[in-house]
C-alpha cells in the first residue's frame, strides 16, 4: 500500500481554512449541527506479531502526530478538506518494519495496527475494522468535539453516593455516565474550587481506563493521550468508599518539567501519591520517569527525549 499525496496541496489548504471560517461562525452564531465532513479522526493500538503492546512508536498523518503509551494506544485528530479522499498515513518503529500508506478520510477509525520485525519476511499490517474488544485498552473520548451523545446512547449510571463505586469497577467512566454523577461532581467541585470549570473542560474530551481499585482506593484515571501539540493531560480521582475521602490529581501540562497538582486533604497519603505515580509510569514510562518528592511529582524525561515524548534534535 502506497501513500497517495493531494495533488493540490494549496487547495488542501484553502479548504481546511474555509472550514475553521464555517466552524468559527457555526459556534458563534450557536447554530451549529452535528458536524461530520472535514474532521479526520483514528485512534487505536500498535502491537507486535505476539500482540504485546508496542509503546514510543511514532504514528503520523498528514498534519498530525501522536506517540504510542505504555499500552501501545494512540489518538490522532486533523481538520481536512470536506471531500473524499486519502489520507496519509504512517507508522513507526525501532525494529519493526515500517507502514507507510493512506486512509480514507474525512471520518472516524479505529485501527490495530501489527508490527513486523525488520529481518521478518512478513509486512507490517494495518486492521481498519478489529474486533472491538481488542481496542478496550484504548478506549476512546465519550464524545468528540462536534457529536453530542445522550445519557441513554452512553449508557448512563450514575450513582448517588461515593459508597456504591465499587459495584462500577471494570467499568469506562467516561463513557457510562459515571464522572456525570452529582455527588462525584459535587465532591471534585469542593476539592477544585476555582478550577473546577477549566477541570470538567477536560473532563469533557478525555478517554479513559476502566474503573479499578487499588488498596483502599477506588482510581478512575481520565486522561489525553500524547498528541501533534506534545504530552498530554493526565487526571486521576481516587476515591475511598469507606470514608467518601476524595482526592484529585491533575496534570495540566507537560512544558517546564510538568504543571501538576493534587487536590484533597494534605498531606497526601502515601498510597495516594504511590498510586499516581504508578499511573503516570503506565502510561507514559517509556518517555519519562515519576516520583514523588517534596508532596509533588517529579518528572524527568529519558535521555534523548524532549518533553513531547519525541527525539530531541
Amino acid at each position: 500500500m502506497t501513500v497517495k499525496p493531494e495533488s493540490d496541496h494549496r487547495s488542501n489548504w484553502l479548504s481546511a481554512l474555509a472550514l475553521w471560517l464555517l466552524v468559527a461562525r457555526c459556534i458563534l452564531s450557536a447554530s451549529c449541527v452535528t458536524f461530520v465532513d472535514g474532521w479526520f479522526g483514528t485512534q487505536g493500538l500498535v502491537v507486535n506479531r505476539e500482540g504485546r503492546p508496542v509503546p514510543g512508536a511514532t504514528v503520523q498523518a498528514r498534519n498530525a502526530t501522536a506517540v504510542t503509551d505504555r499500552r501501545g494506544c494512540f489518538l490522532i485528530d486533523e481538520i481536512t478538506s470536506p471531500g473524499k479522499h486519502l489520507m496519509p498515513f504512517s507508522v513507526d518503529a525501532a525494529g519493526s518494519k515500517s507502514f507507510v500508506g493512506t486512509l480514507p478520510a474525512p471520518g472516524h477509525l479505529r485501527l490495530r495496527v501489527v508490527l513486523a520485525d525488520s529481518g521478518s519476511a512478513g509486512e507490517t499490517a494495518v486492521e481498519t475494522s478489529p474486533p472491538p474488544d481488542t481496542l478496550l485498552s484504548c478506549e476512546p473520548p465519550r464524545t468528540s468535539l462536534w457529536v453530542k451523545e445522550s445519557a441513554q446512547t452512553a449508557g448512563s449510571t450514575r450513582i448517588a453516593t461515593l459508597g456504591e463505586l465499587p459495584a462500577h469497577l471494570g467499568e469506562y467512566p467516561c463513557r457510562s455516565g459515571l464522572l456525570e454523577s452529582p455527588v462525584l461532581q459535587t465532591a471534585i467541585e469542593d476539592l477544585l474550587a476555582d478550577d473546577y470549570d477549566e477541570y470538567m473542560l477536560h473532563l469533557q474530551y478525555s478517554g479513559c481506563n476502566a474503573v479499578a481499585q487499588h488498596g483502599s482506593w477506588i482510581l478512575l484515571s481520565v486522561y489525553r493521550l500524547v498528541h501533534r501539540d506534545g504530552g498530554g493531560k493526565a487526571s486521576f480521582i481516587l476515591v475511598n468508599p469507606q470514608t467518601a475521602r476524595v482526592h484529585v490529581f491533575w496534570l495540566r501540562d507537560w512544558g517546564n518539567g510538568g504543571k501538576s497538582a493534587v487536590y484533597g486533604s494534605q498531606p497526601v497519603p502515601a498510597d495516594v501519591s504511590r498510586i499516581i505515580v504508578d499511573e503516570l509510569t503506565s502510561i507514559w514510562g517509556h518517555f519519562a520517569t515519576f516520583s514523588w518528592r517534596d508532596g509533588a511529582v517529579q518528572i524527568v524525561f529519558t535521555q534523548g527525549t524532549n518533553w513531547q515524548g519525541r527525539p530531541e534534535g
